[in-house]
C-alpha cells in the first residue's frame, strides 16, 4: 500500500499565507495608510475637543457681551478673536505639534485661516439671523454655523495653519 499523496503545492502557499501574521501579509504601503488614517482620526478628535473649548470661550464672551447690550455682530467678533488665541495655543501644543515654522509664522498663518473662517462664520450667522433661519437664541445659530464649518476649518488649519 502506498501512502496518501502530499498536499498539493498550490494549496501550500495559500495555507502559509493564511497562517502568516497579519503584518507579513499586509504590504508596507497599506500599513502606512492605516497608520496615517489612524493619526488623522486622532488629530481630528483632538481638533474637535480643542474646538469645543474654543467654542465655549467664543460663546461665553459673546453671551457676556450680548448681555451688556452689544450688537450681536460685534459680540461675535470679539468672542471669535478670544477663541482664536485659545485655539492656537492648545492646537499647537496638543493637536498638530510645533511644526517646522517659527511660532510667529504659524500664528500669522493660523490667524489668517481663522480670520477667513471668522468671515465665513459671521457671514453665515448674519444670513441665518437676517433671513429668519433662526434656531432659537443667537447662540444656537452660532453653534449651527460652527458645526457646518468644522470640516473646512480642520483641513485649512492642518494644511496652512500648522505646517
Amino acid at each position: 500500500m502506498t501512502p496518501p499523496p502530499a498536499a498539493s503545492t498550490v494549496a501550500e502557499p495559500e495555507l502559509a499565507a493564511a497562517m502568516a501574521p497579519a503584518a507579513t501579509v499586509l504590504s508596507p504601503g497599506l500599513v502606512d495608510q492605516v497608520l496615517s488614517r489612524r493619526e488623522t482620526i486622532l488629530r481630528f478628535a483632538r481638533f474637535v475637543t480643542v474646538g469645543g473649548l474654543a467654542s465655549a470661550v467664543y460663546l461665553g464672551f459673546s453671551a457676556l457681551l450680548l448681555q451688556t447690550g452689544m450688537w450681536y455682530m460685534a459680540a461675535a467678533t470679539i468672542g471669535f478673536c478670544c477663541a482664536i488665541l485659545t485655539n492656537f495655543t492648545i492646537n499647537r501644543s496638543w493637536t498638530f505639534g510645533k511644526g517646522e515654522r517659527r511660532i510667529f509664522v504659524q500664528l500669522a498663518s493660523f490667524a489668517a485661516v481663522q480670520l477667513s473662517m471668522m468671515l465665513l462664520n459671521l457671514g453665515m450667522l448674519y444670513a441665518f439671523v437676517e433671513a429668519g433661519l433662526v434656531f432659537g437664541p443667537i447662540i444656537f445659530d452660532q453653534l449651527a454655523v460652527a458645526a457646518i464649518l468644522l470640516p473646512l476649518n480642520f483641513v485649512a488649519s492642518r494644511r496652512w495653519g500648522f505646517r
